[in-house]
């Protein structure tokens, strides 16, 4: 994907289709939406190739500008901060599906997702010149 539209593009494609997909699955069976099973399978199905665009752009990004003697930390920090903020999800999802209602949650969580996007969005708006630099190389 990144061939087609640049590492920038994939990155951002990817942000935005998965913070798509999560509020397809927050609006399934609510009334924008009656049809809770095809708002399901259309949020996991655009998510699912959000996900892994993103990903392994940005996997492949953070490989190409860290040094290597440096890259084993970095993969390793990286997988720690992400990797740990699971269960913490995890435990703030159910705290809030138990105390605002599991549609609530959903909404709160596709919410989240369109904050990243957005950050996502604004942070290669600022390093444009950076990451122009990194795609030409």
């Amino acid at each position: 994907m990144a061939g087609l539209v640049g590492q920038r593009g994939a990155i951002c494609l990817g942000a935005v289709l998965m913070a798509a997909g999560d509020a397809l699955v927050a609006l399934a069976g609510g009334p924008l939406m009656p049809f809770a099973g095809v708002g399901l399978v259309a949020g996991q199905f655009v998510t699912g190739i959000g996900l892994p665009v993103c990903t392994i752009t940005m996997v492949s990004l953070r490989q190409a500008v860290t040094p290597t003697d440096l890259l084993g930390r970095v993969s390793a920090t990286t997988r720690l901060l992400a990797w740990g903020a699971i269960p913490l999800g995890a435990l703030l999802g159910g705290a809030l599906g138990d105390s605002i209602g599991l549609r609530a949650t959903l909404v709160v969580s596709a919410a989240g997702s369109a904050l990243v996007m957005a950050w996502v969005l604004h942070a290669f708006t600022i390093r444009d010149a950076f990451a122009q630099k990194i795609v030409a190389t």
